[in-house]
């Protein structure tokens, strides 16, 4: 039986990158979820980040991250690809990293930095229609600079999550697949034990290195879910910002 939302989750989830692009974008996918009892949950992104100015220098990032609650543990991992081995897709979502791929109702990739590996083979679905954070007419336009929008809000998740060699059984985790763009300034202070990070993406600083942008210091400000301890760098959770997973409840 056909989903009646599809072509409206399809619409919203279309890419607004387009290679070779000069006026700049930052365009994220990503989903997360969280176990229904237990402390545990997962996070995982498909980026694009094309430099306003710069298209030669537009890439893919992968990121993803494990938190759990009961082991008082964080692991963060995040790989960077060349344009010419992604792909997004202007028709709907069907986006590729590498080897890493996303569709709609499923995923599947590996990530790799520090001494941590994550991988996971993931299916997704729910029923609800795409939730807007904004009005309609405004994702079409230059204002705000950023965007987001939950494609598919109060989702299921089922498969596996692989974490430095441990496999982790998904059934039944409650999340959603939400869909980021725009040019804009992000920054994350993140609380930890040790220093916090700064990312700012396009616009004000975007004559700054992408280099400069992810590693600049500053104060820390927020709290880690759970009262973790990372297991990355402090710069490897600059996007907790915004797209954090929901608290897991703990049992």
């Amino acid at each position: 039986m056909s989903d009646p939302l599809q072509p409206r989750r399809d619409a919203w989830n279309a890419a607004r990158f387009r290679p070779g692009m000069s006026g700049g974008l930052y365009e994220s996918y990503f989903l997360r979820a969280n176990h229904p009892e237990r402390a545990l949950a997962f996070w995982i992104r498909y980026t694009v980040f094309c430099p306003q100015g710069r298209p030669q220098e537009a890439q893919g990032e992968l990121w993803a991250i494990w938190f759990d609650g009961e082991m008082q543990r964080i692991v963060a991992v995040k790989e960077s690809r060349p344009i010419a081995e992604c792909r997004f897709s202007p028709e709907r979502l069907d986006a590729r990293i590498g080897t890493a791929t996303l569709a709609d109702g499923r995923l599947e990739g590996r990530a790799a930095s520090a001494d941590h590996a994550v991988s996971w083979r993931l299916t997704f679905a729910g029923e609800e229609p795409p939730l807007l954070l904004l009005p309609g007419s405004l994702y079409a336009g230059g204002f705000p600079k950023a965007k987001a929008l939950v494609a598919r809000p109060n989702g299921l998740f089922s498969g596996t999550l692989t974490v430095d060699g441990r496999e982790i059984a998904i059934d039944g985790w409650r999340g959603s697949q939400n869909h980021n763009q725009g040019l804009f300034t992000l920054i994350l202070s993140v609380r930890t034990g040790l220093s916090g990070c700064r990312a700012r993406r396009g616009g004000e600083d975007s004559g700054h290195s992408t280099a400069s942008r992810r590693n600049a210091a500053m104060r820390p400000e927020r709290a880690i879910p759970f009262g973790l301890r990372p297991e990355a760098p402090a710069a490897s959770l600059r996007s907790l910002s915004s797209e954090r997973p929901l608290t897991a409840s703990r049992a």
